[in-house]
């Protein structure tokens, strides 16, 4: 009996070991780069070309990610459709927070701030609060929960 107690505390210690470890990464630096749309997956992990949304069907498409190590951020859509922003990453969510810049004169602006969906920051812009469940990180891949789908993204490896 007391061999079994003396394994079973070796491994509860390991595994607490390993924990601390991981919880210790710096997961802003695995962030900082630029990440390519992959794919979107259902819940199963099955791929998707199209899906339901909100507004009827949704191409399974996304941005291409930068993040920067000044934390500022590019969602890259199209060439002429970018987001940009400010962003940091909350260890205890495993959420990248974006703070999306907006153009406070636009309808969609106005909006937004008329909504309390935007708020002013100390630099007199405004900003709406985008925040991204990261579910998987490693191996250069990236996998982000989109409204209970899962997008996939590829780290670019720089030459």
């Amino acid at each position: 009996m007391k061999y079994i107690y003396c394994i079973f505390s070796v491994l509860l210690l390991a595994n607490c070991s390993q924990k601390i470890k991981t919880d210790n990464k710096d997961w802003t630096k695995v962030i900082i780069g630029t990440w390519d749309f992959v794919e979107t997956r259902d819940p199963s992990g099955n791929k998707l070309e199209n899906y339901e949304g909100s507004f009827g069907t949704v191409q399974a498409t996304g941005p291409k990610l930068i993040y920067n190590s000044d934390f500022t951020y590019n969602m890259v859509f199209t060439p002429k459709n970018t987001d940009t922003g400010n962003w940091k990453f909350n260890k205890e969510t495993m959420t990248i927070e974006h703070d999306l810049y907006i153009d406070s004169t636009g309808f969609v602006g106005k909006d937004l701030i008329r909504q309390k969906l935007a708020v002013k920051s100390s630099n007199g812009n405004y900003y709406e609060r985008i925040d991204e469940k990261i579910l998987k990180i490693e191996n250069e891949e990236m996998l982000i929960d989109n409204r209970g789908l899962i997008n996939v993204y590829k780290k670019e490896i720089k030459k």
